[in-house]
């Protein structure tokens, strides 16, 4: 084995490495992030993903996600049902 090929680092895939980062609006950080599915593409559109969150003292997550489902609902009555509410 050569010099170089001993220097080269890596590290295998692994299933938890999926990093889910929110807008800054949203009040959510990575770490509130527990468990996620992988995100899936049908060949038309992206499938749901199911998240479960952590929720800390401080900074409270549930009221984050409190404020965010309020906002869905008056983004609801606003905009045309067949338009996605999120996109990226």
């Amino acid at each position: 084995m050569s010099k170089i090929s001993e220097n080269i680092q890596y590290e295998p895939k692994r299933q938890n490495r999926l990093i889910i980062e929110f807008p800054k609006e949203f009040g959510l950080q990575e770490w509130h992030v527990n468990t996620a599915t992988k995100p899936k593409y049908s060949g038309i559109r992206w499938e749901d993903m199911e998240v479960t969150f952590k929720d800390p003292i401080g900074p409270s997550t549930s009221q984050a996600l409190y404020k965010l489902i309020k906002l869905i609902g008056e983004l609801k009555k606003t905009i045309p049902s067949e338009l996605p509410l999120f996109f990226y």
